[in-house]
């Protein structure tokens, strides 16, 4: 998932952290992810996360998204995804901001 820089368990959480959001979040669908912006609105993803989930549980979710967007941000993974070049970039901010306002 990173290229091989972590370590094994933490790729392994990534992964069924990544499924759980495609699959509720993106119906599935790698595309679905440039809709992350209303993941935040009332009722939206991150709301239901939050509801389900202990904060440190939530936070595990945020990093593998910043994690799967720095992988969407290199070459092979524009490729792969064919998101616009900006999405991955603003995605990670987005994800950063949502991270830190868990530790409020």
């Amino acid at each position: 998932m990173d290229g091989g820089c972590l370590k094994l368990k933490t790729a392994e959480m990534y992964i069924t952290c990544m499924n759980r959001i495609l699959k509720d979040a993106c119906n599935g669908s790698l595309q679905q992810l440039i809709h992350y912006p209303k993941w935040s609105e009332p009722m939206g993803f991150l709301s239901r996360l939050k509801e389900s989930l202990s904060p440190a549980t939530v936070s595990t979710h945020l990093h593998a998204l910043m994690s799967f967007m720095q992988y969407a941000e290199t070459l092979s993974g524009r490729q792969f995804l064919s998101l616009p070049k900006h999405i991955p970039t603003n995605a990670i901010a987005c994800f950063r901001r949502w991270n830190s306002s868990l530790r409020k």
